[in-house]
């Protein structure tokens, strides 16, 4: 099955002192291998940043 969001992104204002968090939904078979990118340019996680993805939830902090 193609892959479908139950919940998209939705827009988010943060300070820039603050931590923003965006979350999102996506069912599909085969499961969704999903990467996060700014600029162009894949995050991954550090010190500074969070992905992770459990089930079909998928979060970046």
């Amino acid at each position: 099955a193609p892959l479908k969001f139950i919940q998209p992104l939705q827009d988010t204002d943060v300070i820039n002192t603050q931590n923003g968090t965006l979350t999102c939904e996506i069912q599909g078979i085969p499961k969704a291998n999903v990467k996060w990118f700014f600029n162009d340019i894949e995050l991954k996680s550090t010190q500074k940043q969070s992905i992770s993805s459990k089930q079909n939830i998928h979060t970046l902090t």
